[in-house]
């Protein structure tokens, strides 16, 4: 069977209901064939398919959780997790932001492939794509995803092949885990808790995305003091409403006011009750001239601890939520037949080159995730029960590693990961590690970057202009060797150029996503609240 008739099958029952296995009847045999039926029941239910949950906290770099070797105490219940399977230290992305990565992530494909990859409406994923959701449902998985909104919602297509996608009041709204409104991770770890508890004995795939870590850094204040004792947030709030207030009356302020407000921002970028600032341009102009424009802004130390601060708060308050949803899975004793992957769609800049956040950029600290396979004993067969993977992979290595785990053939499949399983039994060989980013202010060109041994190669697709890095000497990509290193150059550009080449084809196959649209109210509020659209 064709790839492309793998996809029509799945799409054609994308919206039919799953067919369930019909009831035994009891019949007048006696006791004998009732013993017989408890036999094969048995038989049945030690080899009934295991369940498999993937959970996404979104804007998550690798490097400040513990089991990476990060010095605070971020991460104590992923540290656990990381001990009990395996730790990928070297983890690529496909892309620094949200909507194409996660779509990578479930298709296996690169964003230039499945070509959900346009700022800011991204495009729906073609039909002809199939996604692991819809693997699963095909062989009877009960599938289930829980988000909370923006580049996460199901319309760009991560939706495809799940049976309960759920969205809440607050989504139509234009509300999660970002710009004033505080964080939604415990209701969606709520939800999902509850739906795991009315789980019967049907296998399921469940998929968790919360915007936690995603600025602004909204963790509650307790987390905050681990990290930032003394911090008051309403003290900071009312110091914020005086500057903006003098600023609307006189259109006067200092330094101390305006980086008062820029990071206030980064902990609640708009409250309804805050008086919103007149003549905004203005303000920017003001504020530039005091070196508080959003470019200066990652090179100042003050911004750049408070955002750290900030930031490693945020991890150690999901770390503690997603515990709630290993928890219900030990209590349901489901855990032990429950393949776990933990992993992020991007980093996130804390102002190393000269950056905060994500999205445009293609360094290490927005591409580099953490990805922790947790395998149960009925998966495991060769394979060790933990083990530290330090080569390259990349995140659309999952889907093609989770088939193999459940024994579910994909050679038909257009996938452009590759299965994980023989890093799991000790393998040593590296993969390139691709990925893409549209800038926003040119939202048609793109930058690609190719990551291959201590290499990392960066192309302006504009200009032509390439940089490269040797992480060995250089772990931060602070020095540019490209001149130092012709034949590197050219030996990464050829890479490049041949992934190029694949995507393209795999696009034409496939037949591209849905061309951007207009977006609705709803959906605009969200993404300008996340800052990926702007009120102009």
């Amino acid at each position: 069977m064709t790839r492309r008739a793998v996809g029509s099958s799945i799409g054609a029952r994308r919206r039919a209901s799953v067919r369930t296995a019909p009831a035994s009847r009891r019949t007048a045999r006696g006791l004998a064939l009732l013993a017989a039926l408890v036999a094969v029941t048995a038989c049945s239910a030690r080899k009934r398919p295991v369940n498999v949950v993937v959970i996404v906290l979104d804007t998550l770099r690798a490097d400040r959780l513990g089991c990476y070797g990060y010095a605070r105490e971020t991460s104590p219940n992923l540290d656990r997790l990381a001990s009990e399977g395996f730790l990928f230290e070297n983890t690529v992305t496909a892309s620094p932001w949200t909507a194409p990565s996660l779509i990578s992530l479930m298709t296996s494909l690169y964003p230039a492939a499945h070509d959900v990859r346009d700022t800011p409406h991204p495009g729906r994923l073609a039909d002809g794509v199939t996604t692991l959701a819809e693997i699963l449902r095909e062989r009877g998985y009960e599938t289930a995803a829980f988000t909370e909104g923006g580049y996460a919602k199901g319309d760009f297509g991560l939706g495809q092949g799940f049976e309960l996608y759920p969205e809440e009041a607050i989504d139509a709204e234009g509300g999660h885990a970002i710009v004033g409104h505080p964080s939604r991770i415990v209701e969606n770890v709520g939800r999902t808790v509850r739906w795991l508890g009315e789980r019967t004995d049907r296998p399921f795939f469940l998929f968790f995305h919360t915007y936690e870590v995603h600025a602004p850094y909204r963790a509650p204040e307790a987390h905050v003091h681990r990290f930032l004792p003394g911090y008051d947030e309403q003290r900071e709030h009312e110091a914020v409403r005086s500057v903006t207030e003098r600023w609307n009356a006189s259109r006067e302020i200092d330094r101390d006011g305006a980086l008062a407000v820029a990071m206030h921002r980064r902990r609640c970028a708009q409250q309804d009750d805050l008086p919103r600032f007149a003549d905004p341009y203005v303000y920017a102009e003001r504020t530039a001239e005091l070196g508080l424009a959003p470019e200066q802004l990652a090179h100042l130390p003050e911004m750049r601890e408070r955002m750290n601060d900030l930031y490693d708060a945020g991890i150690r308050h999901a770390d503690e939520q997603i515990e709630r949803i290993l928890a219900a899975l030990r209590e349901r004793r489901v855990l032990d037949h429950t393949l776990v992957v933990f992993v992020s769609d991007h980093g996130e800049g804390l102002g190393e080159h000269g950056r905060l956040e994500h999205g445009e950029v293609l360094y290490g600290e927005v591409l580099l995730v953490p990805l922790i396979l947790r395998v149960p004993d009925p998966l495991r067969r060769d394979l060790p029960r933990s083990r530290r993977v330090e080569p390259i992979v990349r995140t659309v290595d999952v889907l093609p590693t989770v088939l193999d785990l459940l024994a579910i053939p994909h050679e038909d499949l257009s996938m452009q990961g590759s299965s994980l399983l023989g890093l799991m039994k000790g393998g040593t060989e590296d993969r390139p590690g691709y990925s893409h980013a549209r800038t926003v202010e040119r939202p048609f060109d793109t930058e690609e970057s190719v990551r291959m041994g201590p290499w990392r190669l960066i192309l302006d697709t504009a200009s032509d202009a390439t940089l490269l890095y040797d992480l060995r000497s250089d772990p931060g990509a602070l020095r540019d060797v490209s001149a130092q290193n012709p034949e590197v150059v050219e030996r990464l550009r050829g890479l490049l150029d041949a992934q190029r080449a694949r995507d393209a084809a795999l696009r034409a196959e496939l037949g591209g996503s849905t061309p951007p649209g207009v977006l609705d109210d709803a959906t605009r509020r969200e993404l300008r609240n996340l800052g990926y659209v702007g009120d102009d």
